[in-house]
């Protein structure tokens, strides 16, 4: 019989890798480098002449004004909704901002619209940054979550991900396939014994893998199993190509400005991978005895003793 023993591990209390906090701190000079390029580059809010610069939130601060107005059923009329954004903009744009959102986010968008819109603006953007690193930091387990929260590509992104070649009776074709494929693998994994962890992280990798198009911007799901690896990893330690894999899936996202190619696709990927090679059904199996105490998201702390021999 061949016994093989590591010491007891506390989740949350291993060293963080060296090169995972240096990636991170690299990525958050980045991002840090492109907002305020964007700033200075008069990119962010308002242009060169002082205009109002289209973006998504036009929608949010129109249909808020028109539920101010006594008229928030208008805020679905799209040719209605648009004027208003016009008229807010002072120029005309190519295309729509259109309100696709259901009634009850009309409370949220009436309350910025309450205020200019550039206050609306910043305001909305800086409150709805702190449950984002909130729930960063709940799920790394230590204060490195808000590092590796602000270090996340997608976090200053305005822009679409995902343009593909083919017919569109070949890209709805693949989406099926996709989604049908997707939708059985996560109920199966939900039901087996699987660590919560690994369940979430899956689910919200899933989740982009089945929506047929996404913005950039939308890739911030992603931090969220990424997250949940990295979490998994500090408490267990890492394999030897996960820190190389996730900085991959990081720079696809980086280098989406300089590629007109489905960089998101590929980072998600690259997760779903990592998440499915740290499912028992893939763990080698061997003579080994492992001491741990863990503390998985949903579940208190246990002490857990694993043995095997031949």
């Amino acid at each position: 019989m061949t016994v093989a023993t590591s010491a007891p591990r506390i989740e949350g209390h291993g060293a963080i890798p060296m090169p995972l906090l240096n990636a991170a701190f690299v990525l958050l000079v980045v991002n840090a480098s492109f907002f305020l390029a964007l700033c200075i580059s008069h990119s962010w809010i308002f242009d060169e002449q002082g205009r109002v610069i289209p973006t998504d939130f036009i929608n949010v601060w129109s249909a808020g004004k028109l539920a101010l107005d006594g008229r928030p059923g208008l805020a679905w009329d799209w040719d209605i909704q648009k004027q208003l954004q016009v008229a807010v903009l002072g120029r005309n744009y190519v295309g729509n901002f259109a309100w696709h959102y259901p009634p009850p986010f009309l409370f949220i968008a009436s309350l910025l619209a309450h205020f200019p819109y550039a206050v609306a603006f910043i305001g909305w953007a800086a409150t709805s940054l702190m449950p984002y690193l909130a729930v960063m930091r709940a799920i790394v387990g230590r204060r490195f979550g808000l590092l590796l929260a602000a270090a996340f590509p997608a976090i200053v992104a305005n822009a679409m991900v995902g343009q593909n070649g083919g017919s569109e009776q070949l890209a709805w074709a693949l989406q099926c396939a996709m989604t049908s494929t997707v939708a059985v693998v996560t109920v199966l994994l939900w039901r087996s014994r699987a660590r919560y962890s690994l369940k979430a992280a899956a689910l919200a990798t899933g989740t982009l893998l089945m929506t047929p198009y996404l913005f950039l911007y939308d890739m911030m799901v992603l931090a969220i199993p990424i997250a949940l690896l990295v979490r998994i990893g500090l408490a267990d330690g890492f394999q030897k190509y996960e820190l190389l894999a996730l900085a991959c899936a990081m720079l696809l996202l980086l280098s989406f400005p300089f590629f007109e190619a489905p960089v998101g696709f590929g980072s998600t990927l690259i997760v779903a991978a990592l998440i499915a090679r740290r499912l028992p059904v893939f763990r080698r199996k061997g003579p080994h005895v492992v001491v741990s105490i863990r503390r998985d998201l949903g579940a208190s702390r246990s002490l857990e003793t694993v043995s095997s021999a031949r």
